[in-house]
């Protein structure tokens, strides 16, 4: 059931993977009494209230890194956030699914420098990760573990309670072509489903798999990961059990 206020049932029409290129798709939603059509596209789109981090703070958030293919070209990839000393957490969907094919973490990248370069022992899509376009349907199972046999030498981030309904988030996320510097985003939480949140702000490539933080004086947490855009609207995954039941 979806914990909405009023001011947004008006879901918006389009969403769009931020990663990558895929084929058209539709499907219905009653939920939201109309039809959305997936789409994965490389067209930017700028989120509200970006801040770029600076290099004071770099030491602070060094478990939020670049995920990348091995081989690909400089404009592509995916954020992703160390949830643990031995655990990354990101999109499925920037998992290649092509056996062989294996991707790295660079983490803490502020730039040409990054504090560490990781390639995890085995790269884990969740057991129902979709293998086509997304759906609010499959939103929720967007998530892939990078698991590491030795302890990383940055501090993790740790997952926290799932996001509320009229609470602001802040995304830590790196943007294909913005010179490798991630960004502070402020995503107010408009509505949640099992699984779901949705976000008032907007995405753009290589933002995917980034993490919603929610920061207090007591720490920092790790509430859902970013999946999907649809014209200034954001949607999220919640992690489930594989992920935080896993050792």
């Amino acid at each position: 059931r979806l914990a909405m206020p009023p001011r947004a049932s008006g879901l918006l029409p389009m969403l769009a993977v931020i990663w990558g290129r895929m084929s058209v798709t539709s499907i219905t939603q009653p939920l939201a009494r109309a039809a959305f059509s997936l789409v994965f596209s490389a067209m930017p789109v700028l989120a509200q209230d970006v801040m770029p981090l600076t290099s004071s703070e770099r030491a602070d958030w060094q478990a939020v890194g670049r995920v990348v293919v091995d081989g690909a070209g400089p404009n592509s990839g995916c954020t992703g956030v160390m949830i643990s000393d031995h655990r990354i957490l990101t999109a499925s969907h920037c998992v290649p699914l092509t056996e062989g094919v294996s991707v790295s973490f660079l983490a803490g990248q502020f730039g040409a420098d990054i504090i560490a370069r990781i390639t995890p022992d085995t790269q884990a899509r969740h057991p129902n990760a979709p293998e086509g376009p997304l759906s609010l349907e499959t939103i929720p199972f967007d998530t892939a573990q990078l698991t590491l046999r030795d302890a990383a030498p940055m501090r993790p981030l740790p997952l926290g309670p799932e996001p509320r309904v009229g609470e602001t988030l802040m995304l830590l996320a790196y943007s294909n072509g913005m010179g490798n510097i991630p960004r502070w985003h402020s995503c107010p939480v408009l509505a949640t489903a099992p699984g779901l949140a949705i976000l008032d702000c907007a995405a753009q490539g290589g933002m995917s798999g980034a993490p919603l933080l929610r920061i207090t004086d007591a720490g920092t947490e790790v509430t859902a990961i970013l999946s999907a855009t649809a014209q200034g609207t954001s949607y999220a995954a919640i992690p489930d059990d594989w992920v935080i039941s896993a050792p």
